[in-house]
């Protein structure tokens, strides 16, 4: 029984988790864009589109936050990644830039905010998620009993996130790294609650527990959210060839950018 539970779990796990980069824009109706002023930045501004009638609307304001104390690397399976950066590898301290699917959330129980559409797991006491590039279960969220055979070998480091009583008390799924996960990419990435406003991560995008909550409240797993976290001046280069609200935004004006059908 604990198997089958365990074969479940994962299979949600991979469906959900989407893929990263190389993904139809015009399939999602739904974007969180996370900006930040350079590539060695670790505060960001984040801002939520819907995709409406062919163009995207800006809802609500941009809200701050934070990414790698190291600021931003691009994911290695970005097409568009510039060649001459390093890209993102495991402990660099850098959040992964391109296009992520946001495929669910996790928390603790009591902290599941009411009317959530998105799936959502609970973190419970043996709740890993695997950071050990070594092991088979590298950039998986599992649970210790339902792990056939499990014992405290099968990988040499992990985030234990049942002790994360902060930061994992609530988070999104971002689908980087996911799919046929590449040892020593990178994983464990979320969006989760920040230790403190300007206090960076080790690779997780992070804000205040009431904009995260705001966020999640209004992601709609039919229309296919999407992560975008880029660097301006990437973000200025790719909008329209990712079809991407227009920059303005960054610099205050209202955005309204038609969708590349």
């Amino acid at each position: 029984m604990k198997h089958a539970r365990m074969v479940f779990f994962f299979v949600l796990f991979l469906v959900s988790a989407g893929r990263g980069h190389a993904l139809e824009t015009s399939a999602h109706r739904q974007l969180v864009v996370s900006v930040t002023g350079s590539w060695d930045d670790s505060r960001a501004e984040v801002y939520r589109f819907e995709g409406t009638a062919g163009e995207w609307k800006m809802v609500g304001r941009g809200v701050p936050a934070v990414v790698g104390e190291k600021g931003l690397a691009w994911d290695p399976e970005a097409a568009e990644r510039d060649g001459e950066r390093a890209p993102k590898r495991e402990g660099d301290r850098r959040a992964p830039a391109g296009r992520f699917d946001l495929s669910g959330a996790m928390g603790f129980a009591s902290s599941r905010p009411p009317a959530v559409d998105v799936p959502f797991r609970e973190i419970r006491t043996g709740t890993h998620c695997v950071d050990d590039p070594a092991s088979v279960w590298y950039n998986r969220i599992v649970d210790e009993d339902e792990v056939p055979g499990y014992h405290g070998g099968m990988w040499k480091s992990s985030e234990r996130m049942w002790m994360e009583t902060g930061v994992y008390r609530l988070l999104l799924l971002v689908g980087y790294n996911t799919r046929d996960p590449k040892p020593g990419n990178g994983s464990c990435i979320f969006i989760h609650i920040w230790r403190g406003e300007g206090r960076a991560t080790a690779g997780c995008t992070a804000m205040a527990v009431q904009d995260l909550e705001e966020l999640l409240l209004w992601l709609s797993p039919e229309k296919r959210p999407e992560l975008v976290q880029l660097p301006r001046d990437a973000y200025r280069r790719l909008w329209r060839r990712w079809g991407l609200p227009a920059p303005d935004f960054l610099e205050g004006a209202d955005p309204v950018c038609r969708r590349t059908p």
